[in-house]
């Protein structure tokens, strides 16, 4: 799943996301763990686009996903 989300990245179609509402949650949780390792900024648009469309519970897991990247960005660029 991680690479046909990095598929999306390059043509901005971000309609995927929508399958990935109902499924198991712990796979969600691993998948943006490794989302989240990648450390690429170029999720956080679809990111925001699966957390428009989520429950709460993954909602909050995306967000925090998000505030990571942005994090990791800004640090590299203080470094």
């Amino acid at each position: 799943m991680l690479e046909k989300l990095t598929e999306l990245l390059d043509v901005m179609d971000y309609s995927f996301v929508k399958e990935l509402k109902d499924r198991n949650r712990e796979m969600i949780l691993l998948l943006l763990e490794k989302i989240e390792a990648t450390g690429d900024r170029r999720f956080i648009p679809l990111l925001h686009a699966w957390a428009f469309i989520e429950y709460k519970k993954v909602r909050k897991a995306i967000n925090r996903v998000i505030n990571s990247l942005k994090s990791k960005h800004h640090n590299r660029s203080v470094n």
